[in-house]
């Protein structure tokens, strides 16, 4: 049985995005990327998935936005994989993203570092 890999990306559109879509559809690991602003939109995205194996992605943004956004994710589903691309934060904020769960990947990484920042995740069916 062939399984649907998805990638969910969460966040206002960034200047990165261009540069992540690149660096994700170059490795070529996820059959659709997802895009929504807020994360609050994840139940119904789950649902149109129901079965496929999941990633989400959060976007660059402001950090209290960005917690935010991942408090509603780990709400709706707590062991939910997601990578947050931050930008060059103290170690202090990236620790508190790495507490709730995420791997947090600089924006300067993005280009070698998504596709190890994805893999560090578990999917998860939709």
């Amino acid at each position: 049985m062939m399984h649907t890999n998805h990638l969910i990306m969460v966040g206002r559109k960034t200047a990165f995005e261009p540069m992540i879509l690149e660096a994700v559809s170059s490795y070529g690991g996820h059959d659709t990327i997802v895009r929504i602003r807020d994360a609050g939109g994840l139940p119904a995205v789950m649902e149109k998935l129901g079965g496929a194996s999941v990633r989400v992605l959060l976007l660059p943004d402001e950090p209290m936005i960005m917690f935010w956004q991942l408090q509603k994710l780990t709400a709706f589903r707590p062991a939910l994989p997601v990578v947050v691309i931050g930008r060059n934060w103290g170690t202090d904020l990236q620790q508190e993203f790495e507490r709730s769960g995420a791997v947090f990947l600089r924006t300067t990484d993005i280009e070698t570092g998504i596709v190890s920042a994805l893999y560090q995740t578990q999917a998860v069916r939709a």
